[in-house]
């Protein structure tokens, strides 16, 4: 054993080693031994006294905490006699010790020993150590008095149950102590051993009491102890008392306050001490305020100066203001502690007792010259707030002009100390602050942000327009957006330059948290903001990667979530998925952050933001951000166990909170990553809230994790999150099935149960049975077991006593001799945290009873006297509303079977109904209401009984006030319950015009559906006290509608709103314009409304309308009666319909029919539509123009990033192409020069140039703030460079550049510039260019990494070969080029005449048949007949505008802009001048109009001719032509004036046939109504009418008939006469789905002159705005008099060779034909059969029905001469134009001789 010994001091000298290496072999060494060796080994040296000083010390260090820590392994394992004699051993030791230190290590041992020697009924099991306690305090030597002290202080309630026979011994050796004024330390001992024993006595008055007289000389030993000053332990058990026993202190309060003034008034007193101090007094004011209040009231006016001159001490700092550091406080400084301490006091003594005294000092500090005095006067007002509230709240105005002074005070730290104030008060007296100092706050704050010089100041200036913003009315802050969003703009660009130059970054974080602030207040008001801040933010996120930026990322990061959710999905999901990547590229380098990195919280917290901003969109981000919340939600908390003597290692670590239980021990937990544990946890509830089965597979590692949270008890937050996310992830589950859900819940359940009856929060407490209600009602009957109910009753039994009792415990503290005032606001604070927790009962009994119904009664009535119990006339109002909610829910889930608790209810509920509050009176009512919707036929009389009740509560003159609104609408929905499910005993007749007048409600959401689907059945039932007689209820009621669609009083997809939706659609269609006869109503067509008593409310209600169904509304109108007008996007058919109403209504039909007919002049006929009244004020549309728009471009462009990252290139060219025609363009200025052509503004000449393939520098910028524009094509030259588009690329390339792309991305254009050039081989070009480029690189704003990586890409490109670089187009798309411009074919041999036919063909005429054409020589299949560039081509007004050429028609891949307008493309420069200089200046304004008219292509292409041909020319061609049509031929018709027929010509187009003859009265109206409708569009144009120079003017009504009268006729020739322009749409996936269609239409007076055949020799193909015309198939060739009809037919393409023919002449033969289209030959108007092997059905005939919009000669016109067989043809068999004249015309039908039907008329046809 002395070898082990020896070797054991061995090892103990080496645990004291300093070598760390040593000491760690020591330590590993020491673990391995078996704790009852290591107990003998420590106690032999703990009493070797031969043993070194240290090596005992160590020793008995360590047996202390292994008999803290293995008492039971050590010392019950000993035989009783070895543990006799180790405690006489340790007693007899202690007695003898001469060492005063390791005298009391010894009884630190002892003390454990005793402390575990007491058993759980309070037997001490050694009785000889308390015969040693107290033989040692009688004893004469002070060494032992001291132990006995020591020892009783270490075990206070060492007599366990023997103590109360002990007390007198105790008193009297605790008293005897006290007065051994000989000896100091004993007094100091005594003075521990004292507080220990009333601390461990706490809550036991008596015991107090008896004590009591201990407390003087206890304060005068504490008092000596401050003079002295060596030791403050005596002090902290003062603090102790005051925080545990305030009470006991009770007689001494005055003693104490007065050695707190004197000691705070001593200069000689040190500062911790001075401190100490300060925390009695405010620990005492925390725990006894009233007491504080009531005797040390008179104390205050020294005790608070002295606390606001230690806020004086302030060091003088000469680079305070400059540091660009956060100002951390020392919390041991004075001024802190005293700022502190005035808070806390003030907090608990209230304003009327703290706030005089500090206002007596304050004015004088804040006239001080010292800069000190000012700003502790300022700081005092920050504290305070909070504590005097009440009393400073009127004082504000005087405060705040006050504080708002000192933002301009010459000192910094001064103008920081009234920040502060401004910022706590913003908080403390929000929202009045906010409402009524606006005006002064925030330009006196704006103003301080601007001191660039004084950062600190500058950045506390933001953090205090944070606190103002944070709780300011939305409609406050938005009046100063303007300023501030300007304010913070600046600075933030400022402060980011400071940081790239400086590394300066205090005042750009602050203000990145001022901008989220901002942003998160005025929401959607932001929208228009947010593009001034995203594209600098994101380049933060992005780059800010360093350790020291870290907190600038992190805030950054919640800056731009936040500003996301504020403005909202449609404008952030453009960056949602950006944000994302590098979210996500943080979360990489995650595992590398430190637990407490800042960056973890806010990355948590913004992906659960972007998760609600994109929902669903957000599931398949879940994998990659899942780990890293699950890791932190993980986390364990790092805890401890520490002696008194191990604390000081961790003394002042902030990240460490210590609380003291009893003796030496005292546990710790680390508190780092707590809040982030809770945040994750928090996510973790949004993720399950936002995703619902998206988060399914989550569900059980979520579940698994939080259920055991709901008791991680170190922190409220985590367990408020577990139970939160407990319904949610039920919700999750159910997509799993029911067993897993089952499984779940039974996993979650038990526990749920335990964690409510264990809580000790009640507002924990509160969400805990809040998820229980929650979960009971996702899952349904059934979810609970017998036992889990019981057991959930149980507890609800337990909590409503509890309730019973803390009422009456707070009764009793109303009598105690303290209350006051004061002490009922904490006890009624109380009282609202009681009701909050018994509201959470009537959740969950309310989700029982929704659950279980009347299955539920048995269980209830366990409860049932606790319920009865809250309806006791003696109970608070709380208890009375809760009380009736309940028994609401018994009546409404109960059914019939609530009779049984009649007695407990029904009396209390009917009287309640007059009661004075008015959520007692709203659950009354409910009941009320419940009761006659489902208690039945037995509650009729009661039903009855209630209704003069309710309606008393409804008709009292103040029902309608703020706090009465709920109630009121509560009674009406239960007098409408009981009118519609219970009125057997009601007079409803005598009812319902009461209850008419009540109407609207609005307020209360839930009870709204039942009041206006009440209505509804009313109304359609027609019932006459509803409706009125003869309607006259009608405005009245589309008032209650309008109001309540206004004020949001039903959800939009209910379904009581479709029914309301329905009826006013109903009764406007029916019934509504002829309530009014008067026609004098001022209306106008497509926006207007008419003022009157209530068209404001109607029109914004019709507005609702329109936005929630997304159809043409109509607005109510009225004088003092009604009509209807239409409100936005009427179609011409609205318009035309709403003139023929009107001029029937007028009895005007047959004037006007009078003044229509074929013998009528088209001039007449216009000019007298022009004068009609009826047609101005009908047939006016409104110019609707289609305007870009930088935000939807920005858009666009990002859904464009996304698909191109996925590579759907396709896709993300298309986005990409869209966004660059939204995007604001530079203007482009046309000029016609003196030789006619046509030149542009200069920016227009390089775009030419550019789209010539000539390049520009990749270092220039030549265009700025275009930056949509200019990002839109860096983004699709990407696209194309993969597409190994290189020539498009680099056009694109330089039109970003030309556009103001970022300077500082040039880099990345030119190297793919590069790549490209030197893929198309132009060598000198790449060098050039990446000569430049290097050159340019330093200029750049780029981090030094990137300008790395960008410098090594070009050096690497400078080696000019191919292989060098990546250079592999994709070719899953390779088609799309492919198909993009094909080239017509050109004729051999024109025509001299007609130069756009073939010399093979000539012009013939018959009187019978009009003009056709003729083979003049054998034609062989494939020969090309014509080739013919229309005179004018529009592309239909669909999705074919965004994807082909206005001009050409050309499909277009890479469109270029209107720089005007978003509605068109163009696929060059060129094309873009000509259209500009041509029709689509006068077009750009009307042509959305157009498109919303509906009005048909042939009209929108009449609109184009006119435009195009110009109103100088119109003016003066038009007189000409109409004089040739009357005096020439018709076979001369539109040849000019040297014999030809040009299609270029006007004239042709002109003279083509329009069948007037032939056209009925309804006809020719309907068609003089189109023009008269283009021509109000070309009038509100402003473009069209202007003179040769130009200038535009007001055209006189000859003007207005010459354009009219000839729109009016191309309304009659063009549907004969136009054709369609079609093209082949490849599909890439399946070429044999690939299919024929029909882009636009075009006006052809050459291809007009051929015919339809249903079996045809000629094929037209299109090739963009060109069509050919080509022989097909013959049984012998084309010669003679045969004449040529033609289908159309598509370009064809080769399948075999997978490549197109591009007009390749196609194999003769009808077989070669079919082959070469890939398509049977189409028939106009019935499906056709080709004989075999080509069995295929040939698609329907493009030519089925011609309407107003539809192409009437779409492409197949003329006859063979063997006729059509098939009957129906509408071609063929005499049709006509039938469907064409649709509103009333009638169909001509005509034969042509030879019993061949052709497709028009006979007389002159055109095709």
């Amino acid at each position: 054993m002395a070898g082990d010994q020896e070797q054991f001091q061995q090892l103990l000298t080496g645990l004291l080693n300093v070598d760390n290496k040593v000491r760690q072999q020591a330590e590993n060494t020491y673990d391995q031994i078996a704790s009852e060796t290591k107990f003998q080994l420590l106690l032999a040296n703990v009493v070797n006294k031969s043993a070194s000083e240290d090596a005992r010390a160590m020793a008995a260090v360590l047996l202390r905490r292994l008999l803290t820590t293995s008492f039971d392994e050590v010392f019950p394992t000993l035989p009783p006699d070895s543990q006799s004699q180790v405690r006489a051993q340790l007693l007899a030791s202690v007695q003898q010790e001469e060492d005063s230190n390791m005298r009391k290590k010894l009884c630190d041992i002892i003390g454990e020993l005793a402390h575990n020697m007491i058993d759980d009924e309070g037997n001490n099991k050694w009785p000889e150590f308390l015969q040693f306690l107290f033989e040692s305090a009688c004893s004469p030597t002070i060494p032992h008095k001291e132990v006995a002290l020591t020892l009783f202080s270490l075990v206070p309630g060492v007599f366990g149950n023997q103590q109360q026979q002990h007390l007198g011994m105790i008193k009297a050796m605790l008293t005897s102590s006290l007065a051994d004024s000989a000896n100091p330390p004993v007094q100091a001992l005594a003075v521990k051993a004292t507080a220990a024993f009333i601390l461990l006595h706490d809550n036991e008055p008596n015991i107090q009491r008896n004590f009591a007289d201990l407390l003087t000389p206890f304060l005068q030993i504490i008092a000596a102890s401050i003079e002295v000053g060596d030791d403050d332990a005596l002090l902290k058990c003062l603090v102790d008392l005051a925080e545990s026993c305030p009470k006991f202190l009770r007689p001494q309060v005055e003693t104490i306050l007065q050695l707190a003034i004197k000691a705070l008034q001593d200069p000689n007193v040190g500062d911790s001490w001075k401190h100490l101090l300060l925390e009695v007094v405010v620990t005492l004011a925390e725990t006894a305020p009233a007491m504080v209040r009531k005797a040390g009231a008179k104390y205050m006016n020294s005790l608070i100066p002295l606390m606001l001159n230690m806020m004086t001490d302030l060091e003088d700092e000469e680079d305070w203001s400059v540091s660009d550091e956060q100002a951390e406080e020392d919390n041991d400084s004075n001024s802190v502690v005293a700022e502190s301490s005035l808070d806390r006091l003030a907090c608990g003594l209230g304003g009327k007792t703290v706030l005089p005294h500090i206002n007596a000092t304050l004015s004088q500090m804040l006239q001080s010259d010292n800069w000190k005095c000012r700003h502790a006067a300022l700081m005092a007002i920050s504290a305070v707030g909070e504590g005097c509230h009440k009393q400073m709240e009127v004082m504000l105005p005087q405060i705040v002009e006050a504080v708002i002074g000192f933002l301009q005070d010459p000192h910094p730290r001064v103008r920081y100390a009234a920040c502060n104030a401004i910022g706590q008060m913003a908080t403390d007296f929000a929202p009045v602050f906010q409402k009524k100092f606006h005006e002064s706050v925030v330009p006196g704050l704006l103003h301080v942000m601007d001191d660039g010089v004084n950062p600190r100041v500058q950045a506390h200036a933001g953090a205090a327009l944070v606190n103002f913003s944070e709780v300011c009315p939305k409609n406050i802050l938005t009046n100063y957006l303007p300023t501030i969003i300007a304010k913070l703009e600046s600075i933030l660009a400022a402060k980011f330059k400071e940081l790239m130059e400086c590394g300066t970054k205090l005042v750009l974080e602050q203000v990145v948290t001022t901008i989220a602030s901002v942003a998160d207040t005025a929401e959607e008001k932001f929208v228009e903001y947010y593009d001034r801040f995203i594209p600098c933010l994101m380049y933060i996120i992005e780059n800010a990667n360093s350790t020291e930026l870290r907190l600038l990322r992190g805030k950054t990061i919640e800056c731009v979530s936040l500003i996301g959710l504020a403005v909202g999905a449609e404008k952030f999901l453009t960056d949602a998925g950006k944000m994302m990547d590098l979210l996500l590229n943080a979360q990489t380098n995650q595992d590398d952050m430190a637990d407490d990195d800042p960056q973890v919280s806010y990355l948590i917290s913004a992906w659960a933001r972007i998760c609600k901003i994109m929902g669903k969109r957000f599931e398949p981000y879940l994998p990659l951000v899942m780990g890293p919340v699950l890791k932190t939600a993980s986390l364990k908390p790092e805890v401890a166990l520490l002696d008194n003597e191990d604390m000081s290692a961790v003394d002042g670590d902030d990240d460490w909170q210590f609380v003291s239980i009893g003796e030496q021990q005292n546990f710790g937990i680390r508190t780092a990553g707590l809040e982030e544990k809770a945040t994750a946890c928090q996510m973790l509830v949004c993720y399950a809230r936002e995703l619902k089965d998206g988060f399914a597979d989550y569900t059980e590692q979520v579940v698994k994790l939080m259920v055991p949270m709901l008791k991680f008890y170190f922190h409220d937050g985590v367990r408020t999150a577990a139970a939160e996310s407990l319904p949610f992830l039920l919700e999750c589950a159910k997509i799993k099935g029911p067993q897993y859900l089952a499984e779940m819940w039974q996993y979650m359940c038990p526990e749920l149960l335990k964690a409510i009856e264990t809580e000790p929060e009640s507002e924990v407490l509160s969400e805990h049975m809040y998820a229980m209600a929650k979960c009971i009602e996702v899952l349904g009957m059934g979810c609970l077991s017998n036992e889990q109910i019981n057991e959930l009753i149980r507890i609800l039994d337990k909590s409503l006593k509890e309730h019973f009792e803390r009422a009456v415990k707070r009764q009793e503290q109303r009598k105690d001799e303290d209350y006051d005032e004061v002490v009922e606001e904490q006890l009624l604070d109380e009282d609202d945290e009681d009701v909050y927790v018994l509201s959470k009962v009537a959740d969950i009994t309310h989700a029982l009873f929704a659950a279980y119904g009347q299955l539920f009664f048995p269980y209830f009535d366990i409860i049932l006297p606790h319920i009865t119990k809250l309806l006791g006339s003696n109970r608070p109002w709380p208890d009375h509303q809760w009380g009736l909610c309940i028994f609401d829910d018994v009546i409404e889930y109960g059914g019939p079977a609530c009779d049984k608790y009649t007695d407990h209810f029904l009396q209390a509920m009917l009287a309640f109904l007059s009661d004075k509050q008015g959520e007692v009176r709203q659950a009354a009512a409910y009941g009320c209401g419940v009761l006659g919707q489902f208690a039945g036929p037995a509650f009729a009389q009661v039903c009855a009984q209630a209704i003069p009740r309710l309606v008393q509560v409804i008709q009292d003159a103040d029902s309608r006030n703020e706090v009465n609104l709920n109630p009121t609408e509560n009674a009406i929905a239960a007098v409408t319950k009981i009118l519609k499910y219970n009125a057997s005993a009601v007079n409803v007749d005598e009812v319902i015009p009461l209850w008419l007048s009540w109407l609207p409600v609005w307020e209360d959401t839930d009870e709204a559906p039942h009041v206006y689907g009440y209505l509804c059945d009313l109304i359609d039932n027609n019932h006459p006290l509803v409706l009125g007689p003869n309607n006259a209820n009608l405005p009245r009621l589309m008032v209650i509608f309008s109001e309540a669609f206004k004020r949001e009083a039903v959800e939009k997809d209910a379904e009581v709103t479709k029914r309301m939706l329905n009826i006013l659609q109903r009764k406007q269609t029916k019934q509504i314009r002829h309530w009014s006869s008067s026609s004098n109503i001022p209306r106008e067509l497509g926006g207007s409304y008419v003022t009157h008593r209530i068209g404001q409310r109607l029109y914004e209600t019709i507005l609702e309308i329109k936005r929630r169904n997304k159809r043409r509304a109509y607005i109510i109108s009225s004088t003092s009666e009604f009509t209807i007008t239409m409100v936005e996007g009427p179609s011409f058919q609205d318009l035309f319909a709403n003139l023929l109403s009107e001029l029937k209504n007028k009895d005007k039909v047959a004037y006007v029919s009078g003044h229509f007919s074929p013998a009528h002049n088209v001039d007449d006929m216009f000019s007298f539509l022009w004068g009609l009244e009826e047609a101005h004020q009908l047939l006016t549309p409104r110019i609707i123009r289609a305007e870009k728009s930088e935000t939807k471009a920005e858009k666009l462009r990002a859904e464009g990033n996304k698909c191109y990252q996925k590579k759907l290139l396709d896709k993300a060219l298309e986005l990409y192409n869209q966004s660059i025609v939204f995007a604001p363009h530079p203007e482009i200025k046309i000029e016609k020069c003196s030789n006619g052509k046509i030149s542009t503004t200069s920016n227009e000449r390089q775009e030419d140039v550019v789209s010539e393939g000539q390049s520009t520098s990749c270092c220039t910028n030549k265009e700025e703030g275009y930056k949509a524009l200019a990002l839109g094509y860096a983004n699709r030259s990407a696209v194309l460079y993969e597409l190994g588009q290189y020539e498009k690329c680099i056009c694109d390339i330089d039109y970003a550049l030309l556009h103001g792309y970022p300077t500082i991305l040039h880099s990345k254009l030119a190297e793919r510039k590069a790549k490209c050039l030197i893929a198309l081989q132009r060598i000198n070009e790449a060098k050039s260019l990446i000569e430049t480029s290097l050159q340019a690189l330093d200029a750049l704003a780029l981090d030094e990494e990137k300008i790395k990586s960008s410098r090594a890409n070009l050096q690497s490109l400078s080696q000019l070969d191919k292989k060098f670089i990546d250079i592999h187009p994709n070719t899953k798309y390779k088609l799309l080029f492919s198909f993009e411009n094909p080239s017509p074919p050109k004729l051999a041999k024109c025509n001299p005449t007609i130069p756009s036919l073939s010399r093979s063909v000539d012009l013939a005429f018959s009187s019978t048949q009009g003009r056709y054409l003729v083979a003049n020589k054998d034609i062989k299949p494939g020969d090309v007949i014509a080739v013919e560039d229309a005179y004018s081509k529009v592309v239909h007004l669909d999705s074919s505008l965004h994807n082909h050429c206005t001009e050409c028609l050309a499909r277009c891949l890479t469109p270029l802009p209107c720089p005007i307008c978003s509605k068109v493309i163009f696929c060059s420069a060129a094309c873009r001048m000509q259209a500009l200089a041509s029709y689509h200046g006068t077009e750009c304004d009307i042509l959305t109009s157009l498109a919303t008219l509906d009005i048909g292509k042939n009209s929108v292409l009449a609109c184009r001719i006119i435009s195009q041909t110009t109103f100088t020319q119109l003016k003066n061609v038009v007189p000409v032509y109409f004089t040739e049509s009357a005096e020439k031929p018709p076979a001369s018709l539109g040849f000019d004036g040297a014999g030809k027929y040009m299609s270029s010509d006007y004239r042709t187009i002109y003279h083509l046939v329009g069948n007037k003859q032939s056209r009925s009265v309804s006809d020719l109206f309907k068609r003089c109504a189109m023009a008269f409708v283009l021509v109000k569009l070309l009038e509100q144009s402003s473009r069209f009418f202007v003179d040769a120079a130009g200038v535009a003017f007001t055209p006189s009504v000859g003007d207005i008939v010459l354009v009219g009268s000839t729109l009016f006729i191309h309304m009659m020739n063009l549907p004969c006469n136009a054709h369609s322009v079609t093209e082949f749409r490849i599909n890439i996936n399946n070429y044999q789905q690939s299919v024929t269609s029909e882009i636009g239409c075009g006006a052809y007076g050459v291809m007009s002159l051929t015919n339809h055949s249903c079996n045809p020799a000629a094929a037209r193909f299109t090739f963009g705005a060109t069509e050919v015309l080509k022989a097909v198939s013959s049984q012998t060739p084309l010669s003679g008099s045969v004449k040529f009809m033609f289908t159309a037919l598509s370009s064809a393409y080769d399948w075999d060779r997978k490549v197109p023919r591009h007009g390749e002449a196609e194999q003769c033969g009808r077989r070669a034909l079919a082959l070469a289209a890939g398509e049977v030959l189409p028939c106009v108007a019935h499906q056709r059969v080709l004989p075999p092997p080509l069995d295929q059905f040939s698609p329907p005939c493009t030519e089925t029905a011609e309407t107003d919009a539809g192409a009437a000669g779409v492409a197949e016109a003329g006859v063979r001469g063997d006729a059509c067989s098939q009957r129906g043809c509408c071609r063929c068999h005499g049709r006509g134009d039938a469907t064409e004249v649709a509103g009333g015309a009638e169909p001509y039908k005509g034969e042509v001789p030879g019993g061949v039907q052709v497709a028009t008329v006979p007389e002159g046809t055109d095709g």
